[in-house]
């Protein structure tokens, strides 16, 4: 397995992951939690009377326990601590509390840093811009003859160490693509296509040369990644904020103000331009919305990245959504995307 590019990894102990990741599956149950705790107790982690301590501190309140040396801020956001600590700074506990807490889903934040060729990275890792890896003989991706922008590739390998990553198949490559013409030529009425194609072997794959006829806004610089994990809340008017139980409009509208509160000052921080899964925070309109299934899951999301030379407009993203249960069964061929600006 490639060395993981995970910065500050949730997860200290080799055989952590399972553990961690039944708790990220059900943030609603106390049960995996102090599951949990009693494992990180055997290995005199004080991590695990921390949690017990929380717990606690959810049900009697008073003041919220300080988490231990070595809790690592991407272990206590994945567990929503940073998000009962933004709560614990209101004058009282909102009635919405307990459904936000249940809805948080982890999710790996993606930061760049541009190289100064496309080789210096090499063949299959985690990447955004540059030429894609591909089996050979695969031709470069196409959309009604437009040749399509390479937004990036997720080496899925690399992020299975993470707990965050537990609906992902755990090994192969993710490759992002977009076809960016009709929105360079301002002539779209939908969204312009997205297409992800997954690689389920990683190995023996070749770096394809990039069209002499592919559009200069389309040649993003190569980059690599790091990987930062974190808990996301659901985002403002989103369906996953209905689906916590969150429908009554003044509930909404006081989660909408306290959601913005928490963003502005940094509580749960966003450490790079993209996200891989969790919640998402439409910048209009949620897409998923006006969808007949409503089981669509984020897989992932590109922001404006100067770093590769990404521009949507002033400010914007492309979302591509998956349903969870092509997810579950690695089909990627029915994603679809989304682009919003400011």
């Amino acid at each position: 397995m490639p060395k993981s590019p995970i910065s500050t990894p949730a997860c200290r102990h080799p055989d952590e992951y399972g553990l961690l990741a039944a708790v990220l599956a059900n943030p609603a149950d106390d049960l995996p939690k102090l599951v949990y705790a009693d494992w990180l107790d055997e290995r005199a982690d004080p991590r695990g009377q921390f949690v017990r301590q929380w717990l606690e501190w959810r049900k009697t309140g008073g003041k919220l326990p300080k988490p231990p040396t070595g809790a690592v801020k991407a272990w206590r956001s994945l567990l929503g601590y940073d998000l009962d600590r933004a709560l614990a700074s209101r004058d009282e506990a909102p009635k919405w509390a307990g459904k936000i807490r249940g809805a948080v889903k982890p999710a790996l934040d993606v930061k760049t840093k541009r190289v100064k060729a496309d080789k210096l990275i090499p063949v299959g890792v985690s990447k955004v811009g540059g030429c894609p890896d591909l089996p050979a003989g695969t031709d470069w991706p196409t959309n009604d003859d437009n040749q399509m922008a390479f937004l990036g590739q997720w080496n899925l390998d690399e992020v299975a160490a993470s707990p965050a990553s537990a609906g992902l198949p755990r090994s192969g490559l993710l490759s992002f693509f977009i076809d960016l013409q009709p929105y360079l030529d301002d002539v779209y009425d939908e969204p312009p296509p997205g297409l992800v194609l997954y690689t389920p072997d990683a190995d023996g794959l070749t770096r394809l040369k990039m069209p002499k006829d592919l559009p200069k806004e389309c040649r993003l610089k190569p980059c690599r990644v790091t990987f930062t994990e974190r808990g996301t809340a659901p985002g403002i008017d989103t369906v996953a904020l209905k689906q916590a139980g969150v429908k009554r409009e003044a509930e909404q509208d006081e989660y909408g103000e306290f959601f913005s509160d928490v963003l502005e000052d940094g509580v749960v921080p966003v450490k790079g331009p993209h996200q891989l899964l969790g919640n998402y925070q439409p910048i209009q309109e949620d897409p998923v919305q006006y969808k007949k299934e409503k089981d669509w899951l984020l897989l992932s999301q590109f922001n404006r990245d100067t770093a590769c030379g990404l521009e949507v407009g002033d400010g914007g993203a492309f979302y591509f959504f998956v349903r969870r249960e092509h997810l579950a069964a690695a089909k990627f061929d029915s994603v679809f995307m989304d682009l919003q600006m400011c």
